[in-house]
């Protein structure tokens, strides 16, 4: 980066300042001179502060600005010691602010300095710096030659001023520190594979300041190191400033670069010998650097205890589609997504679906119900600083049980004859609690179709199919049609509240094979007596699973067959007065269940729903 000298060219004071001076008392003409000095000094800082902000990402360790008056009679030159230094001070103080030098000071705080007509101030990394190389400094020089009247008599008044901001910097150097992480008691160990049993840690040190903290500050360069052991030791990469850490470990990211916050794992880069400022070299273009060569230091950062833990919780619930918590147990899994790791977990959900693990490691984990590993959740149990999590934290994450079930119906007939289809993707769902099941009011219910008002339908999404039970919507002249997800309840007038707990993708199974004198096919559409419930009804209240199979022969006849709750005159009929306990308990784990019948004919019939994995 090219830095450039600015060395002013003389200019004379208006003529009406020259009469003003000429006929006001001393005190005033004082006064004037001061204001002058002043506006000069400004001027000069000013231009340091217009070149800095002019170079995106010029990022200053530090700012060292002077200023000499003398007042010149003739052959006779006095240096001018009544300086404003109040007026100086607030104009570096208003500079320094605004590179936030206060906040991130190096070697030397805020320093005045005003004697024998010399007013010098520093601020940041100013009484150490790099090379006799123009690139690593911002300067800005002036001289200023004003005419003025003191008592009558006119005086040369020179102001030379000198703004100089240290901008290069070395970058060889080093940071060395102890990593630690907690323990699952809370209490704090210093790094060690063998509770780990994992690839070592990467730290980076982020540098936080001083100055404007702009890109100089390497952000989003941050270079990771891999560790030894518990000994973090990252060579010749650090430019002075202060420094706070990161950590990568097991796909998580650990951030402690907020120094507001982690100032306790703070280290300070600093350079190597003091630099006599007396000591200056000109460059041809004007340039003054001082000539000292300094290197970065190695430095010795406090134990970095990261957050890192052993004792961290994953709980939450198992639900279902809808989002409510099943019924029963599972098994559950916690499987972590990094190699090498611990073991996977294994735990038992408590009825209504929460899970809890404990002692967990921190990383990045996937948790599922046992042999739905497909349908898992990623759990980063990451203990994140910029997301407000300590050490040894509880993670909350829930298992969507989304299972569908193949049901098989194979049905054998005692005098011969045979059939076996399937309804494919079959939703299945449960409330813990009835009342929760939402309920819509319908004016009409029929096979295939079921009216709603508009307010009915709020959140509901989904397609229509040839099923029992859609939502219908006519706005004029739209039509529109939505699937209620299982578990709800339908009121209709007249009759009462039905419960439906399943849903099925098409009401017309799907034969496998077909093996009855007569009969071929299966018939389709609305018009056909196909359908799948798991539910409950206003005229049979108990659980119950409800299912039809509509055959059909080439001469157009039909025979039905099927299980219901009661004897309705299936010519195949089989009698499933209500769910059986063991069914229910599986079908709320999303396992696979069974049910065997047979009819008054002696034929028997298998059910089997088949999880979908």
């Amino acid at each position: 980066m090219k830095k450039q000298s600015f060395i002013g060219g003389k200019a004379a004071i208006s003529f009406l300042l020259l009469l003003l001076l000429a006929s006001r008392p001393a005190l005033v003409a004082q006064e004037i001179v001061d204001a002058v000095i002043l506006t000069k000094f400004r001027e000069t800082v000013n231009q340091l502060k217009s070149e800095l902000e002019s170079k995106p990402g010029c990022d200053p360790y530090g700012v060292r600005t002077s200023m000499r008056v003398v007042l010149k009679e003739g052959a006779t030159a006095t240096v001018y010691e009544q300086l404003p230094e109040e007026g100086l001070r607030a104009i570096m103080n208003e500079f320094i602010s605004s590179q936030q030098f206060e906040r991130f000071d190096m070697d030397e705080r805020l320093i005045f300095w005003n004697r024998n007509g010399f007013f010098i101030s520093s601020a940041g990394l100013t009484g150490r710096t790099l090379a006799p190389d123009p690139r690593e400094f911002e300067v800005v020089a002036n001289e200023y030659s004003e005419r003025i009247s003191v008592n009558g008599v006119f005086k040369q008044l020179i102001i030379h001023t000198h703004s100089i901001a240290i901008v290069g910097k070395p970058d060889d150097g080093a940071i060395l520190s102890t990593l630690k992480y907690y323990t699952k008691d809370g209490g704090i160990a210093t790094w060690d594979h063998r509770t780990w049993k994992s690839i070592d840690p990467h730290v980076a040190y982020v540098r936080v300041g001083p100055g404007n903290d702009n890109t100089n500050s390497r952000k989003g360069d941050d270079r990771f190191e891999r560790t030894s052991v518990s000994e973090i030791t990252i060579s010749n990469q650090f430019n002075p400033g202060h420094y706070l850490p990161k950590i990568k470990f097991r796909d998580c990211v650990q951030d402690f670069t907020d120094p507001e916050r982690f100032e306790e794992f703070e280290g300070i880069v600093k350079t190597t010998e003091q630099v006599s400022w007396a000591d200056f070299k000109e460059l041809k273009d004007g340039t003054v650097v001082p000539l000292t060569r300094l290197k970065a230091s190695s430095i010795t950062a406090p134990d970095f205890v990261s957050y890192f833990s052993t004792g961290n919780r994953v709980q939450g619930f198992i639900r279902d589609e809808t989002g409510n918590p099943i019924q029963g147990k599972a098994i559950v899994v916690l499987e972590p997504m990094f190699s090498p790791g611990p073991e996977k977990k294994e735990v038992e959900s408590l009825p209504g679906g929460m899970y809890e693990f404990e002692e967990v490691e921190s990383g990045v984990y996937k948790v599922y119900v046992e042999g739905r590993e497909q349908n898992f959740t990623r759990v980063e149990v990451c203990n994140c600083p910029i997301k407000d999590e300590g050490p040894n934290d509880t993670y909350e994450a829930d298992i969507r049980f989304a299972v569908t079930y193949d049901v098989y119906v194979t049905c054998r007939g005692a005098k011969g004859g045979s059939y076996e289809v399937v309804w494919r993707n079959v939703r299945i769902a449960f409330m813990d609690n009835e009342d929760d099941i939402p309920i819509y009011e319908s004016d009409y219910f029929e096979t295939g179709e079921t009216g709603f008002d508009d307010d009915d339908i709020e959140g509901l999404s989904g397609e229509s199919d040839d099923g029992p039970l859609i939502i219908e919507i006519d706005p004029d002249p739209e039509f529109v049609s939505h699937r209620i997800m299982p578990p709800y309840k339908i009121n209709i007038p007249g009759y009462g509240i039905e419960t439906y707990y399943s849903d099925v993708e098409s009401a017309t199974p799907e034969a496998i094979r077909i093996n009855m004198d007569g009969f071929t096919r299966i018939r389709p559409g609305i018009d056909a007596v196909n359908h799948f419930y798991i539910h409950r009804t206003w005229d049979f209240p108990e659980l119950h699973v409800d299912f039809s199979i509509d055959f059909m022969s080439p001469e157009g006849f039909q025979l039905m067959s099927g299980a219901q709750a009661a004897d309705g005159g299936l010519a195949f009929g089989f009698k499933w007065e209500r769910l059986d306990d063991d069914i229910l308990e599986k079908l709320k784990r999303g396992e696979e269940a069974s049910k065997s019948l047979t009819n008054f004919y002696g034929d028997r019939m298998t059910v089997r729903f088949s999880p979908n994995q």
